[in-house]
């Protein structure tokens, strides 16, 4: 995952080089004054716009305190309170989980306030590394296949995948 921290200034527009499905692109990143709000539009090496978008922010991944395979069902529970309503469905990536067969993105069912669930056919075996679950809103989803662009407003930075 590459990191670019956030870092606007007064005179200038900010800008990055992501490389998103294995091209190197132009991020520039602008405040809109009508929108109130930030803007990125990226650019192919040709200079022609691909896609320009609303900077919405992701939240922080929330750290997983254990996983449980059952009968083609991954039961997670979170280290605190995730946030997310009980009941509803939400898509979650799971990261840095080992075996890596638990990571990925899934649908997940909320169950409570510290536990959702997602299929997985077969068993990974126990989890001898716990990861995070992350609800990550892709700005460049639909226009890349294999790359995602994630805004941590938090963290104020853009992170690119893979």
């Amino acid at each position: 995952m590459a990191v670019y921290p956030f870092t606007p200034t007064g005179q200038a527009v900010f800008s990055f080089q992501p490389t998103l499905d294995g091209q190197q692109y132009s991020a520039i990143v602008t405040w809109s004054l009508f929108g109130q709000r930030w803007y990125i539009s990226i650019y192919d090496v040709s200079n022609t716009l691909v896609v320009s978008e609303a900077v919405t922010g992701s939240p922080n991944p929330i750290g997983i305190q254990a996983v449980e395979w059952d009968a083609g069902l991954v039961t997670v529970t979170t280290v605190e309170a995730h946030g997310y309503k009980v009941g509803t469905i939400a898509t979650l990536t799971i990261a840095d989980m080992v075996p890596d067969a638990y990571n990925g993105t899934f649908e997940c069912l909320i169950r409570s306030a510290t536990t959702f669930t997602y299929p997985l056919l077969s068993d990974p075996g126990a989890a001898t590394s716990i990861g995070s679950a992350a609800q990550n809103l892709n700005l460049v989803g639909g226009y890349f296949t294999d790359s995602s662009l994630v805004f941590r407003e938090a963290a104020q930075q853009f992170e690119v995948s893979p």
